[in-house]
Order: C-alpha cells, then structure tokens, then sequence
C-alpha cells in the first residue's frame, strides 16, 4: 500500500481534527476507482493509467494530487493571459 501521501496529509494538519480511517481495499488494480464512483468510499489513490482508465469509462472523478518518481512542475495562467512561448516569461516572477 502505497500510503505515504496520506500520512503526509496527516503529520502536516490537513485533516485538521478529522478523524480518518484507511482501509485496504480489494486486490483489484481498478478497484479505487470503482468504489470512489459508486459511493463505497470517499477517495482513493489510483496510479495515472487507473485514474485514465476512470475517465475512459465514464466515471465522474477529480484527480487533486500529483506524486511522481521525478520533478514535475506546472505553471498556472489567468483565462486569455497564457503562452505558449516560455521565452515570454523571461524577466517574470512566478
């Protein structure tokens, strides 16, 4: 169980006093997803291709957090205000 996200979360506040409880689930690779769209459990941890393979079926779930084996980095833009050239960027503070 690939857990450390949520013990994360938890050592840094973000439950707050929130009691949680995390079960293991079903040996089943789509088996978070599953249960997540039908209301057997409240959030889950799929891999990118599980979480994909969500979408691809209709499933109505959100993906609120990243973790992968190397750096990754995303910029966020204003409606109307991005770019597609990081040249433009040069002189900005992010």
């Amino acid at each position: 169980l690939d857990d450390y996200p949520y013990w994360a979360a938890k050592k840094a506040g973000y439950f707050g006093d929130l009691d949680t409880d995390m079960q293991p689930g079903p040996s089943d690779g789509t088996a978070t997803v599953k249960f997540v769209d039908v209301g057997q459990a409240d959030m889950g941890f799929p891999s990118p291709g599980v979480f994909s393979f969500a979408i691809q079926n209709g499933m109505k779930l959100k993906s609120v957090f990243h973790m992968g084996a190397r750096d990754t980095f995303s910029l966020a833009f204003r409606k109307g205000e991005g770019t597609n050239d990081l040249k433009t960027l040069e002189g900005k503070t992010i």
